[in-house]
């Protein structure tokens, strides 16, 4: 889980399963794209660039399609 930073597009090239959280930056464009990466966007969301309006809720539910619950 993490934000949208350099760091989450290293992760991203591992291929690993990643949930990532965009605010202001645009998701369509910076957003890992492999079949593992889940992205929470508060502005398709919640209509805000505020990334801190994704809630925890929101975030577990991502999490759970991860571990198949």
């Amino acid at each position: 889980i993490t934000i949208d930073n350099g760091i989450m597009q290293m992760l991203s090239l591992s291929k690993v399963p990643i949930i990532s959280l965009f605010g202001p930056t645009d998701a369509k464009k910076f957003s890992p794209q492999h079949k593992d990466s889940k992205v929470l966007d508060s502005k398709k969301i919640y209509r805000s660039k505020n990334v801190s309006d994704i809630t925890v809720e929101d975030v577990l539910q991502a999490v759970k399609q991860f571990v198949n619950f």
